[in-house]
């Protein structure tokens, strides 16, 4: 039998004018010494992932990304990504998908590949973990901003609040992101406080998954999370609370009374803003 294919590499080159160039210049710029350790701590991951992508669709994937850069704040990291697939250092189009490929970085590895009598490894097809060989590349990069993914399409109706059949995976992954973003903006995060109020992304994602395929939508979800907040004056509800009540008829408990229409949750939401 043939031994497998190494597409791993343990080390990869780091010019001594790297800071001047381009890509670091901007981020630098932006992010200062968060943006020069981040850029390299990614193309260390790449390196070491085989097929020198990253698949961060997976709310655990994300948190390692966060933990291997040493960068806390979310918002943070997915703005020096979204940074990186402007300038094209990243593929635009793939990260839009969960997935991260620097093209540049890989052909600079070509020597490796070349000692090693094999092909380098190909861009990712689509959202799927599969790479296309160098010679099926198309010549043309994704570079016009007018091919981003239409997000509002995995976004609900608005005014849906009931249940509808369970997200595919890729759907329920942005989906749990896109109401992680939902609830630090609900909380003012980073605009008006500092601290991330998101205790454990770990426990929030799942408990979201488990609703998300239970068949509630992004809003209901929100929603009522937003309700339970409001009933504690504001103060943090994690969701594993909401996936245990959200869907039962509403009822008095303990002599408080539960919020049972959306207008309810919206003037008892505005109140705790106010």
């Amino acid at each position: 039998m043939t031994r497998p294919r190494k597409q791993i590499v343990d080390y990869f080159p780091h010019d001594t004018d790297a800071s001047q160039g381009r890509t670091l210049s901007v981020l630098q710029n932006k992010y200062g010494n968060d943006g020069y350790a981040f850029w390299f701590m990614l193309l260390e991951l790449l390196g070491r992932s085989p097929g020198h992508f990253y698949n961060f669709k997976e709310v655990t994937d994300w948190e390692f990304l966060l933990a291997r850069t040493h960068i806390s704040r979310p918002e943070t990291v997915r703005s020096i990504l979204e940074t990186l697939a402007t300038m094209n250092a990243i593929d635009l189009e793939l990260y839009e998908q969960g997935i991260i490929w620097s093209q540049n970085f890989v052909d600079r590895l070509a020597d490796v590949y070349v000692r090693r009598k094999e092909n380098k490894p190909g861009k990712p097809v689509s959202a799927a973990e599969t790479p296309i060989s160098s010679a099926e590349m198309p010549v043309s990069t994704i570079s016009n901003p007018q091919s981003k993914v239409n997000k509002s399409k995995l976004l609900p109706l608005k005014g849906d609040s009931v249940k509808r059949s369970p997200p595919s995976k890729e759907k329920k992954d942005s989906m749990v992101n896109e109401i992680f973003a939902d609830m630090r903006a609900f909380f003012g995060f980073p605009d008006k406080v500092s601290q991330d109020p998101i205790p454990n992304y770990g426990k929030e994602g799942q408990a979201i998954k488990r609703m998300l395929t239970r068949g509630f939508t992004r809003e209901a979800i929100v929603l009522c999370w937003k309700g339970k907040v409001s009933q504690r004056g504001g103060e943090f509800v994690s969701m594993t609370w909401v996936n245990e009540d959200i869907g039962k008829p509403e009822k008095q408990k303990r002599g408080v009374k539960q919020l049972s229409t959306e207008a309810e949750i919206a003037a008892s939401i505005e109140e705790v803003k106010s």
